[in-house]
């Protein structure tokens, strides 16, 4: 396993203690971002399993492929599973209704204009977590 595997696990579950310390039932969490679709999806999907209504934003017309990722072929959408979110006003929707936003950068850097524009719909975020490969050893000070 390479040591960006090993990182990449110990900050899921992070998150996942994180999110089951602080989030209840009537939560809202999106998770979004210009990292890796596969991660959004893991970390949408534990966010659910946690009882959350959780949002993830994915490309547009790949609602059924990301369905089939995370529940397998042939499953019908039920309550509890992650809501997809694909175009840009149900996105800004989901954003102003969740106060936990997960923003994945893992593969790809995040615009200082993506990062304002998400902040700046939040209405009720109290929380805003952010998945990256940089490590805290590695963060200039």
């Amino acid at each position: 396993m390479s040591s960006y595997e090993v990182q990449l696990r110990a900050n899921v579950l992070l998150i996942v203690v994180f999110l089951s310390l602080v989030c209840d039932s009537s939560s809202y969490n999106i998770v979004l971002g210009p990292g890796s679709l596969e991660l959004q999806l893991l970390i949408a999907k534990i966010s659910a399993k946690e009882g959350v209504t959780t949002f993830c934003q994915i490309p547009e017309g790949n609602g059924s492929s990301c369905r089939t990722l995370l529940y397998g072929k042939n499953r019908d959408s039920k309550e509890g599973d992650v809501q997809f979110v694909e175009n840009l006003e149900d996105v800004g929707d989901a954003i102003k209704m969740s106060e936990n936003i997960i923003m994945v950068c893992d593969t790809a850097p995040m615009s200082e204009s993506f990062l304002t524009a998400v902040l700046n719909r939040s209405e009720k975020c109290k929380r805003s977590i952010l998945l990256s490969r940089m490590g805290i050893s590695r963060a200039q000070k």
